[in-house]
């Protein structure tokens, strides 16, 4: 006789470890996370070279719009989350290591938040304690190790710090499908919170975008239209909370408050009039956009990233996703239907959205670690909830996906005597300094006196003979300034340098000057310029 499905509880599963057992789970988690940190080495990732550093540095100084282009086109980008990270980078410059440890926090964080998640899950597919903790285990061997996810730990990035509000949103949504399923009404509140949470990641980075609209529509699908309209009011709240405060700045500088994205639509004079948008790693095409995790199988670079990949994590999880949905369609998850469908339905338009809007594979940690679990469910359905083989072919795939991941390196070296270590520069109190090609120089601005002002020539967004108004504005700093000018380029461009000093009137004063950091062990080139004629 054929086994059948085993009985689903009738009422809300346990959490993956009571108190005080759940804190002593959260604490090793974060010890782990932090000391992986911390063997990676100090962070020295572009963007925060170009970005990180100096949009808070500039924001708490009020020079975004003294400085023109300082850090480039992603200067412009909302500050708001970086800040703790800036006022940590500045107290701890002399201890990188702890600098470092406090970094990898968040990705301890997200980790028993996915724990919790997972053993509900599981509670719903399988019986017993020990069954059910191993299933835990065997999944987290997919969901913890990806290439999104463990390159992410303690970079500045902060993907793994957007996917902790993230996750803290689908773990309250899913204890509300789960109590709907025993006729139970959602919580309102937590509702809100789940909405909150998940409108400030977007607010704080708005590639959490796909992500927290996944989130919003199976909330409409599986809990109904009042708890949509609850989480729905909560979730623009807390975006406008994260966002407003930075896009009313653009608004009030440039009449653009996404500035300058979007040009095309809101036509701010200060730049040109076109949407600037990075479409280097989105499908080339509607079959590669659908079928995209298998491209990964295989080494791949400048795909989905910069640097050479290879996951097969979400490539499982897509075969995963189709394989579940008809058992789930039939009724087979009994009462964790809802529960089935908000797992399957938060993967499915989480992927669309993003290979749709960025196709950035360091974007994916929250459906990276989520989508784990979607394997978990199919396995738990196909074999009609037998746990030995459900727990063994779900550590199967996960060994199998970790023998096969190569992780990128988004760029770490060796902890010194302070988290980023700059020489003295020669640049004083009354100086002009301009940029002349798109290396990242924004960190530097915060080791320049406070009074020298940046103006990038050459950027990412902006070329010399461009006419529109921050390129107005950058020729009016020129012609107003009377002090010294340093012109600052990598070492061995001095053709690309003298062009673009020659496109806004400039000229070469004197010896060059190779100035190497902690960041930069090449060095910077600091020029003495001058105006031509």
């Amino acid at each position: 006789m054929t086994r059948g499905p085993a009985p689903l509880p009738t009422r809300e599963p346990p959490a993956v470890l009571a108190r005080p057992a759940g804190l002593a789970l959260l604490g090793v988690l974060l010890l782990l996370s932090g000391a992986a940190s911390v063997l990676a080495g100090t962070d020295r990732n572009w963007d925060l070279q170009n970005y990180h550093v100096y949009a808070p540095h500039a924001w708490l100084q009020g020079r975004l719009f003294r400085d023109v282009g300082a850090g480039q086109i992603q200067g412009y980008f909302n500050p708001l989350m970086h800040l703790p990270w800036y006022g940590a980078l500045r107290l701890l410059m002399d201890w990188p290591r702890v600098f470092a440890f406090l970094n990898g926090l968040p990705a301890g964080l997200l980790a028993y938040l996915y724990l919790r998640i997972a053993h509900a899950h599981a509670a719903m597919l399988l019986d017993g304690a020990a069954a059910r903790l191993a299933a835990v285990g065997a999944a987290a061997l997919l969901g913890l190790t990806g290439a999104a996810f463990v390159p992410g730990i303690g970079l500045s990035s902060a993907d793994v710090w957007v996917a902790v509000p993230l996750m803290a949103a689908y773990g309250l949504i899913l204890r509300a499908a789960i109590r709907r399923g025993v006729g139970e009404a959602p919580d309102w509140r937590a509702m809100a919170l789940a909405g909150l949470l998940a409108g400030m990641a977007t607010g704080l980075k708005l590639t959490s975008l796909p992500f927290a609209a996944a989130l919003g529509i199976m909330l409409l699908l599986v809990l109904g239209l009042r708890a949509a309209l609850v989480a729905g009011a909560a979730m623009a709240l807390g975006f406008l909370l994260c966002w407003a405060p930075h896009a009313w700045t653009l608004w009030r500088e440039t009449g653009n408050p996404t500035f300058p994205l979007n040009n095309a639509v809101f036509r701010s004079p200060d730049w040109l009039p076109r949407n600037f948008l990075d479409t280097r790693f989105l499908p080339r095409s509607a079959l590669q956009g659908v079928f995209y995790p298998f491209w990964w199988l295989d080494h791949t670079s400048g795909m989905v990233s910069e640097l050479r990949m290879r996951d097969w994590r979400m490539a499982i999880a897509f075969v995963a996703v189709l394989l579940a949905i008809p058992p789930v369609a039939r009724g087979e998850a009994g009462r964790g239907t809802r529960a089935a469908w908000l797992l399957l339905g938060t993967c499915a338009l989480s992927y669309a959205g993003w290979a749709a809007l960025f196709g950035i594979y360091r974007y994916l940690v929250f459906l990276e670690v989520l989508a784990s679990l979607a394997v978990l469910l199919a396995l738990a359905l196909l074999m009609a909830r037998r746990a030995v083989p459900v727990v063994a072919a779900t550590a199967a795939l996960g060994v199998l996906a970790l023998s096969t991941t190569a992780w990128m390196n988004w760029g770490h070296g060796r902890h010194g005597a302070r988290i980023i270590e700059v020489p003295p520069l020669p640049v004083t109190r009354d100086a002009l300094v301009v940029t002349t090609d798109g290396e990242p120089y924004g960190y530097l601005v915060a080791f320049l006196p406070p009074e020298a002002t940046i103006l990038g020539l050459r950027t990412n967004f902006m070329q010399p003979g461009e006419d529109h108004g921050l390129a107005r504005r950058l020729r009016a700093r020129l012609a107003a300034h009377d002090g010294p000018v340093w012109a600052i380029h990598a070492p061995g461009d001095a053709a690309g340098r003298d062009a673009a000093l020659a496109g806004w009137g400039l000229q070469l004063a004197g010896e060059c000057r190779v100035v190497a950091t902690s960041l930069a062990p090449g060095g910077h080139s600091f020029c003495p310029v001058r105006k031509r004629g």
